[in-house]
């Protein structure tokens, strides 16, 4: 098989400003490397003579669609251009940010490292099951709202919003035992005037995240200096310079983070285009790959018996084996559950950052 450096992205759910939309909690990003001939022999058996583009959201409307999406997906050429998949549980990611943003430079402050033993994933986890309970699912959803309107509208009335709500969160908590663990965010208002202006509106993106995670996995998978195409998307052409400025195709890689997260830094990518999946066959099998993602991770937010026959012909090819990550809750908080007991490694965070300073000052 040649070999093809070019690795093409798209999404599925993502809703912009409308982050926590009810009607579409989930985000997924699928990535895949193969050349045009090869994606236009998977989407073959898609195609009709009445339309040239496959877009999983137009075949999943009949039956007949619906299949041809499963047997691309069963296909025994697909494994061979590495599909990575990923899906986001958006309100899930909300709970993350506030931690990430706000606790974690807190407590960096005071010179502790949320990312060792991944506390910072145990506590996401535990106020994404324990506030709803403690505090109330109302008071819950209007708090996650005034952050997701903070980080994106960074103004004095935003921040006084999300602060209210926080100690309406806090005084309302029927635990005693809980109630201690959001006192970290009522103390974060001290660091909130830091946070803000090293931080925008897609600092909330589910976008920006996984397409940094799959750069890193693409790097680690070709050994080499690749190419990336990614569907229309908003927020990376938004933050495409600043994505760019994490790559390099001169510089040595190292390894940085801890335990299961660590990844090489700086990404491999040479740089990020841009392109239309009605143009390109090879992000339209991305976008049968990123709706497919999105329709199975529903599935899992429903009871069983309300999830559909295609739910299940999609779970039942597997399409797990492409699972690369996941920012999803869990009711695992301790290090050995979640797999991160620390083992060395460096702060992420402090790595990027340090990397951001050298090449400031090298231009």
């Amino acid at each position: 098989m040649a070999v093809v450096n070019q690795v093409s992205f798209d999404e599925s759910g993502n809703t912009g400003a409308d982050l926590l939309n009810p009607d579409q909690p989930v985000f997924a990003l699928a990535s895949i490397c193969l050349s045009h001939d090869q994606a236009q022999k998977l989407l073959a058996p898609l195609q009709t003579v009445q339309t040239q583009e496959t877009k999983f959201s137009r075949l999943r409307r009949t039956s007949a669609g619906r299949k041809s999406i499963v047997e691309l997906l069963k296909d025994q050429a697909l494994p061979n251009y590495y599909p990575k998949i990923s899906v986001v549980h958006k309100r899930f990611m909300v709970v993350t940010k506030i931690v990430d943003l706000l606790v974690e430079t807190l407590a960096h402050e005071d010179g502790l490292d949320l990312y060792k033993d991944g506390a910072n994933i145990a506590m996401s986890n535990l106020h994404f099951y324990c506030m709803p309970v403690f505090c109330g699912e109302g008071r819950t959803k209007t708090f996650l709202r005034r952050f997701v309107e903070m980080i994106r509208q960074r103004t004095s009335q935003s921040v006084k919003r999300f602060y209210t709500s926080a100690r309406l969160i806090f005084e309302n908590c029927q635990d005693q035992e809980y109630k201690s663990s959001l006192s970290p965010i009522l103390l974060s208002e001290r660091v909130v005037t830091t946070v803000l202006p090293n931080n925008n509106k897609n600092s909330v993106d589910p976008a920006i995240p996984t397409f940094f995670q799959h750069c890193a996995w693409w790097g680690e998978q070709l050994g080499a200096p690749f190419d990336t195409l990614h569907d229309e998307s908003k927020p990376i052409l938004q933050e495409k310079e600043s994505l760019e400025m994490f790559m390099s195709q001169t510089e040595d890689a190292t390894t940085i983070g801890y335990d299961r997260r660590k990844f090489q830094f700086p990404l491999r990518a040479r740089s990020i285009a841009f392109g239309k999946s009605s143009r390109d066959s090879r992000l339209q099998v991305a976008d049968v790959l990123a709706g497919s993602a999105a329709q199975w991770a529903l599935g899992w937010l429903v009871d069983k018996d309300k999830r559909s026959p295609f739910w299940s012909e999609i779970e039942s090819v597997n399409i797990a084996q492409f699972m690369r990550g996941a920012i999803w809750p869990t009711m695992d908080v301790s290090p050995q559950t979640l797999e991160t007991e620390h083992s060395g490694g460096t702060n992420p965070v402090d790595a990027m950052a340090a990397y951001l300073h050298s090449k400031k000052l090298e231009s």
